[in-house]
């Protein structure tokens, strides 16, 4: 008597279904590339710069406004597991301060005072603002089973800021910041790291000979908005 093999038939579908799924699968495994930590390799160098897009500040009819300036920077870290890390990080701002023009009393990108009815000739000086800042920074990076992995982070440190222009001075100030971006892994040893970057301080408390007013003025505290780009060297 015949029979029908629809039972070897079946079992023929269902290894082929199977095939076809775990297939793309280990192969989709294999594609994503271990982390720098799971490869042994916790200590990084970071190198990164941007553009940096300082707030105005004022206070009691004085204002504070740097241009967009720039931002560069070096850290060193260490990674305590394929998610956390943190790093040691010098970062450097540099601002120009515009001098003024219009209808109100002006110099050395300062706009204060009451407001006259002659427009003023624009000042040209070469006054600028600068952060040297040395901050503590935890990381969590994001584990998304590929060579892109997003972060997210936060620090704390000293900033020394430096004004120079009509009434120069410096100020050690309490710095923190926050950051969110995406490394990419080019290799084992590289990442191209994208981001953005928020770095503030407490007051600024300027000097009379800054302000023209003969007091001090105290503007409240900097907020810099950044757009990094960097390199990470994975050791």
């Amino acid at each position: 008597m015949f029979v029908p093999k629809a039972g070897l038939s079946g079992q023929a579908l269902v290894l082929a279904g199977i095939l076809t799924v775990s297939i793309p699968m280990a192969a989709l495994a294999q594609s994503a590339p271990p982390s720098a930590y799971q490869l042994g390799r916790p200590l990084y160098i970071d190198i990164k710069g941007g553009a940096a897009f300082p707030t105005a500040q004022s206070s009691s009819g004085f204002r504070f406004a740097p241009d967009t300036g720039f931002n560069v920077g070096l850290a060193v870290g260490y990674r305590f597991s394929n998610n956390l890390r943190a790093d040691l990080e010098f970062s450097y701002f540099n601002s120009n301060v515009p001098g003024t023009r219009g209808f109100v009393f002006g110099s050395l990108g300062f706009t204060s005072g009451p407001p006259v009815f002659a427009p003023l000739s624009p000042i040209t000086t070469n006054s600028k603002a600068e952060n040297f800042a040395g901050l503590v920074n935890l990381y969590y990076d994001f584990d998304t089973g590929s060579a892109i992995r997003p972060y997210l982070g936060v620090g704390i440190g000293y900033s020394s800021f430096n004004y120079t222009g009509s009434g120069s001075f410096s100020q050690g100030l309490f710095a923190y910041q926050a950051r969110a971006g995406v490394n990419f892994g080019l290799s084992p040893e590289l990442e191209l790291l994208l981001g953005y970057r928020f770095f503030g301080t407490t007051s600024i408390t300027f000097p009379a000979a800054a302000t023209g007013f003969g007091t001090a003025i105290d503007v409240g505290g900097q907020a810099i908005h950044n757009v990094e780009l960097g390199l990470r060297f994975n050791l």
